[in-house]
C-alpha cells in the first residue's frame, strides 16, 4: 500500500517504520524542522534490543500542496496530538482522493466529528497500543514491545480497505483486530489512557510509588470506576475483562508505568488534556456520570499548560502553595458551581465539610489537614499525608524543584 504517515513523532514515527521495514510504501509528513532532522538521521528507534535506523520519504505540507500531480495515497495515518488536528486536515487534503482511506489513531472521542465532516466516509476509526516516547535528539524510544492496532469502519461494516489495512500492520508485526464495533473500541481504550493519565498525573508517580502509600490503590480504583461508569452512561461499557486488566496495571506493586500525559507533565512539556481528560469530564456529565477526578486532574493539567504558555512552568515560588488556594480549587471540583470567595476561608470550611470530598480515606484526611488559617496567602507549613498529595494537584512545582530534591 501506499501509505502517508502524518505526524512521524514517538508514535507516528514508530508505526511508520515498522510499515517501511515491512516492505510497504510509507511517506511520512513532517513540519519543515523535524523533515529535515529526518531527511539527513532517517527514523531512529532505540529499544531493549538496541538501535536501529529506518529511511523513509519525507515530504512537508508545502511540498505535498506544490506537487505538480496530486499525491494521492492509499491511506493517510494521523499520528498527532489533537491540538494539531486542524492543521493536519488541512495538510494532508492534497493526498486524499476518493480511495484513500483515513486512519486516525487520536486519543479520545473529539476528533471524530471534524474528520468525517471534512472527509466523509474517508474516515474509518482506529485505536492504536504502543509505548514509545520522544527523545530531545529524536530519537524514538520504545519502552515496551507492544504493538497492537484495532481498526474499523464507524457504521461496523466490513471493508476490503480495513482488510488491506489490517494486513499491513500484521505483516510489520502488529497484533490486530479488525473490529465490528471500533467506537466501542475507542470508548475502552479512552477509558484506560484517562484513568492511567488523571491517577500518574495527579501523583507526578509511576503507579509503583502511588499504590506503595496507604490509600493510593483506593484512589486509583476509584478513578477507574468513574471513567467505566462514564462510559456504560455514554452507550459504550467496557468489558468486565478489559477492566480488571486496567485495574491490575493501576495497582500493580513496584509497577514503573507512567502515562503520556504525566510525562510531558514532568518534562514540562504541555499536556494533551482538552482531548483525554477535559473532553471525557464533559461527556461524563453529559451522560448523567459525573466523573470529579477526571475533572480535578483537567483542572490541575490545564493549569500547568497555562503555566508553561505564559512562561511560568519552570518558576519556583519556594514550594509554598496557600492553604486557601488548594481549599479553593477542592470546592470548584466537589460542587462546580458554587462560588466561594477567595479571602473568605471560612466560607472554605463550610464548603469543604459536608461534602468529605472525593476519595476516601485520603480526602478525608487532606480536609483534617486543611485548618485555614484566618487570613490569606499563608504558606502550607508541613502539611499531614492527606494534603501532602493533594498540593501536588494545586501547583506542579509543588512536588519537585528543578535539582530534583523534594519542596518544603
Amino acid at each position: 500500500m501506499r501509505i502517508l504517515v502524518a505526524g512521524p513523532g514517538a508514535v507516528g514515527g514508530f508505526v511508520a517504520a515498522r510499515l517501511a521495514e515491512a516492505g510497504e510504501d510509507v511517506t511520512v509528513l513532517a513540519r519543515p524542522r523535524r523533515a529535515a532532522l529526518l531527511r539527513e538521521d532517517g527514523l531512529r528507534l532505540a529499544g531493549a534490543g538496541g538501535t536501529r535506523t529506518v529511511q523513509v520519504p519525507v515530504v512537508t505540507a508545502a511540498e505535498l500542496a506544490e506537487a505538480e500531480k496530486a499525491q494521492e495515497y492509499d491511506a493517510v495515518l494521523l499520528a498527532v496530538k489533537s491540538d494539531a488536528l486542524d492543521q493536519v486536515m488541512a495538510d494532508i487534503a492534497p493526498a486524499v482522493g476518493p480511495g484513500t482511506a483515513i486512519l486516525p489513531f487520536l486519543n479520545g472521542m473529539a476528533h471524530v466529528e471534524p474528520l468525517t465532516r471534512k472527509f466523509g466516509t474517508n474516515v474509518l476509526g482506529g485505536v492504536l497500543r504502543v509505548a514509545t516516547d520522544l527523545a530531545a535528539d529524536g530519537t524514538i524510544r520504545v519502552l515496551a514491545p507492544l504493538f497492537e492496532v484495532e481498526l474499523g469502519e464507524l457504521d461496523g461494516s466490513r471493508s476490503e480497505r480495513a482488510g488491506r489495512l489490517a494486513a499491513a500492520f500484521t505483516d510489520a508485526g502488529a497484533e490486530v483486530i479488525v473490529s465490528a464495533d471500533i467506537i466501542g473500541a475507542m470508548w475502552a481504550k479512552w477509558v484506560f489512557i484517562a484513568s492511567i493519565g488523571a491517577v500518574t498525573s495527579l501523583m507526578r508517580a509511576p503507579v509503583g510509588d502511588i499504590v506503595a502509600v496507604s490509600g493510593g490503590a483506593e484512589f486509583a480504583r476509584s478513578v477507574l470506576r468513574e471513567t467505566a461508569d462514564a462510559a456504560a452512561a455514554a452507550g459504550h461499557p467496557v468489558p468486565a475483562a478489559q477492566l480488571a486488566a486496567t485495574e491490575r496495571i493501576l495497582t500493580a506493586p513496584g509497577s514503573p508505568t507512567t502515562s503520556s500525559l504525566s510525562r510531558d507533565l514532568m518534562a514540562g512539556r504541555p499536556t494533551e488534556v482538552e482531548a483525554v481528560l477535559a473532553d471525557f469530564a464533559d461527556r461524563a456529565a453529559a451522560a448523567g456520570s459525573p466523573a470529579p477526578l477526571i475533572a480535578l486532574s483537567a483542572l490541575a493539567l490545564r493549569v500547568h499548560n497555562r503555566r508553561g504558555s505564559a512562561g511560568l512552568a519552570g518558576r519556583r515560588d519556594n514550594g509554598q502553595v496557600s492553604r486557601c488556594d488548594l481549599a479553593t480549587l477542592l470546592v470548584q471540583v466537589a460542587d462546580p458551581d458554587r462560588t466561594v470567595g477567595a479571602a473568605d476561608p471560612a466560607e472554605h470550611s463550610r464548603a469543604l465539610g459536608p461534602r468529605q470530598m472525593l476519595v476516601p480515606p485520603l480526602l478525608q484526611r487532606a480536609e483534617h489537614d486543611l485548618e485555614l488559617p484566618a487570613g490569606r496567602g499563608q504558606p502550607v507549613g508541613e502539611p499531614g499525608p492527606g494534603a501532602r498529595l493533594l498540593v501536588r494537584l494545586a501547583r506542579h512545582d509543588a512536588e519537585l524543584d528543578q535539582g530534583g530534591q523534594p519542596v518544603r
